[in-house]
Formats: C-alpha cells, sequence, structure tokens
C-alpha cells in the first residue's frame, strides 16, 4: 500500500528498462557470430571449389561438405563473392586452363580433364564463349607473343 506500493513499481520499471537494454547486445553478439560462422563456410566452399577444379560439385554436394542449405550457399555466396558458384568455378578453370595454354604443351583434352571438363568439345566451347577464341587458337597467339 502507498510508498511501498509505488517503490515495488518503480523497481519492476526499472528492471524492465534494464532487461530490454540487455537485450540487443546480446543479439547483436549472437547475430555477429552467426555471421562470423557463416562467412567461414562460405570461404570454406571457395576453398573446397579452387582445391581440386578436376572436380564439378554441384550445389547440393557443396551444401552438404560445409553444412549450409543450398539456399543460403547460393545467396550468401553470390552476396559476398559478388559472382554465383558456378560463375566463380568456371572463371577459376578458365584461368588455369589459360596458364597451361600458355606454359605446358599438353594436349587440349588433357588440359580440359585437369580443369574439370570431361568432353574437351565443352571445355572448348565454354572457353570460347568466355574468351572470345578457341584454346588452340589462344595457345598459338601466346606462342608468337613469346
Amino acid at each position: 500500500k502507498g510508498l511501498l506500493k509505488r517503490l515495488f513499481l518503480e523497481s519492476k520499471t526499472l528492471e524492465l528498462i534494464a532487461l530490454k537494454l540487455e537485450t540487443p547486445t546480446a543479439t547483436k553478439a549472437k547475430t555477429a557470430t552467426q555471421s562470423d560462422h557463416l562467412i567461414k563456410k562460405l570461404y570454406q566452399t571457395q576453398h573446397i571449389i579452387s582445391s581440386d577444379l578436376s572436380i564439378q560439385y554441384s550445389i547440393q554436394q557443396l551444401s552438404k561438405k560445409v553444412g549450409l542449405n543450398d539456399f543460403v550457399l547460393k545467396k550468401e555466396f553470390k552476396q559476398l563473392f559478388d559472382k554465383t558458384i558456378f560463375e566463380y568455378a568456371t572463371e577459376l578453370r578458365m584461368k588455369k586452363a589459360k596458364q597451361l595454354l600458355q606454359h605446358s604443351t599438353k594436349p587440349i583434352y588433357e588440359i580440359s580433364e585437369l580443369v574439370g571438363y570431361k568432353n574437351s568439345t565443352h571445355f572448348t566451347a565454354a572457353f570460347k564463349k568466355i574468351e572470345g577464341i578457341t584454346p588452340k587458337i589462344y595457345r598459338n597467339n601466346t606462342k608468337k607473343n613469346v
């Protein structure tokens, strides 16, 4: 009654305010931890792709390996690296193929296998689509420039 009731209500009000002020900090810390964990998984995905270009992973295989939902993996990978998983893998494959074409005498079918294409015709088509010329012409042009 009276003064005691008012003190009780004030203390409960202050308690609620204190709890409300604490919650965002805990939520932010939890979100930051989740975000760090997600970023680590995305870099792990990037490492898996780049470690062996001869293997073409599906989104489902990658999502199982890193423990992420395939939708989340695709969406967050694109957001972090500014390209899709397929674009990233293709870019790496073509860079490796160009290096091999310039600095080795391996046949084109062998290079296509080394960069993850089972069929050299598919490799040649993909290479031509990106570079505008066939691998053979690319090799000949780079040999002339050396």
